[in-house]
């Protein structure tokens, strides 16, 4: 007995071929879009309308809203957060879960609770891979007692809410203070954080250090924005590999590193080798990058001996002459710093020079780390032009090549010919 043909749609004349399309197509386009404009195609076409609520992704931000007071923002938030995200059909299967969710809000007590519900309904079911909460301030200045009720309100958010916060895997806050143990607890009860950034933050008492103490989380990656504290000490924290620390406002280094393993972005001044051969001891690729040509590059050297395992050294200038100058531009400070006399490097294979374009400055740095670094195969001088510095100056790519030419001569001459050289 011969099966009945496959079901088709029965379109009228006046729908669009699009609105023929299978769900899963029509799906398919949707993710494709703002959410706004997804939800918008669902409200003006019976054929799409139940489309919304099957997106695997769901990205809201209060400020999309347009409203014109605090209340009828997050009403709107509120509501559309449990239309998308609590009336689904229970019954649908794993490829119309929502895998993605961002929510971006002010900070309302009243609305905190249906967000956390909402939240909690979805995740329950296991099949979210990526969920993110972004807050931030209704107001243009807060105060400090504003600062701290706002913390006050997303901490309780957070122990109301254990299971939304068991599934954070980022997390963007801002305008609040903490309590001197706010940060860890909350990174704590975040079991799949990975990302952290806290801007224009504070602790209740500016005055201490902010503290973070969490060995079995595996967070990788802190971003600090104008943080007021006296100073960031990461006690244990095994899976960090990043850390961000902009706009420090105090005289003293904003970051202490006690147990970070994993660490490969940090932000250094020079000290005594000696002092930091604990941290860099297993550093094995480095690159410094904004480097001022006028300055001298022996400095550079203390991460070499504070440094044993590195075996790829990359330096770059990134400064160029077609550059704006700002008046908080940084100071150009040539740092002066003498090697030990007896020093050797064992493991540095590769040292890359990038946009540097005094010779004698060059020439004279290699040969002081070829003369350490026994092990050295590699040297790479790239000097691409730049079309803005070009414009000002036509003979500038000119210069260059003949610079150039001359520094792989005074390379050659008189030194190893096992390591190879290589200009760009």
């Amino acid at each position: 007995m011969e099966s009945p043909p496959p079901h088709k749609r029965n379109v009228r004349r006046d729908d669009d071929r699009i609105s023929a399309l299978p769900d899963d197509l029509l799906l398919g386009i949707l993710e494709r879009l703002e959410l706004r404009e997804a939800v918008r195609a669902g409200a003006v076409s019976t054929r799409w309308r139940h489309l919304p609520h099957r997106l695997s992704r769901l990205h809201l931000n209060g400020r999309h809203f347009r409203c014109t007071t605090l209340l009828e923002f997050m009403d709107a938030f509120t509501g559309a957060t449990r239309r998308l995200l609590t009336d689904r059909d229970c019954h649908c299967n794993g490829s119309h879960a929502i895998k993605s969710i961002s929510l971006r809000f002010f900070l309302s007590a009243p609305h905190l609770s249906p967000i956390g519900r909402a939240v909690e309904h979805v995740v329950s079911r296991g099949e979210t891979k990526r969920l993110h909460f972004g807050t931030c301030s209704p107001y243009k200045r807060n105060t400090a007692l504003q600062l701290a009720e706002f913390g006050q309100q997303f901490m309780s958010f957070s122990r109301d809410y254990p299971l939304a916060f068991q599934w954070l895997t980022r997390l963007t806050l801002k305008n609040l203070a903490f309590g001197h143990s706010d940060v860890t607890d909350l990174i704590n009860a975040c079991d799949r954080l990975t990302h952290l950034t806290l801007s224009f933050c504070q602790l209740v008492d500016e005055h201490t250090p902010l503290k973070i103490d969490t060995p079995c989380s595996g967070i990788k990656d802190l971003e600090f924005i104008q943080f007021g504290c006296t100073q960031i000490e990461l006690i244990s924290v095994p899976k960090l590999s990043k850390v961000q620390c902009t706009s420090w406002r105090l005289a003293n280094p904003p970051v202490r590193f006690v147990y970070v393993p994993e660490l490969r972005d940090i932000w250094i001044q020079p000290e005594h080798p000696k002092q930091l051969t604990a941290i860099f001891r297993n550093l094995s690729d480095l690159s410094l990058s904004e480097i001022f040509p006028e300055c001298d590059l022996s400095w550079t050297l203390f991460i070499l001996e504070a440094a044993p395992a590195l075996q790829k050294f990359t330096l770059s200038r990134t400064r160029h002459a077609c550059d704006i100058a700002f008046e908080d531009n940084a100071e150009k400070t040539n740092v002066v710093w003498e090697p030990s006399k007896d020093f050797k490097h064992m493991n540095l294979k590769s040292l890359t020079i990038d946009g540097f374009e005094e010779e004698d400055k060059v020439t004279n740095y290699i040969r002081l780390v070829m003369g350490r670094a026994v092990g050295l195969k590699r040297i790479e001088l790239r000097g691409e032009g730049c079309k803005k510095c070009d414009a000002i100056d036509p003979r500038t790519s000119q210069v260059d090549e003949t610079r150039r030419h001359r520094i792989k001569e005074l390379l050659t001459n008189g030194s190893s010919s096992s390591v190879e050289r290589i200009m760009r």
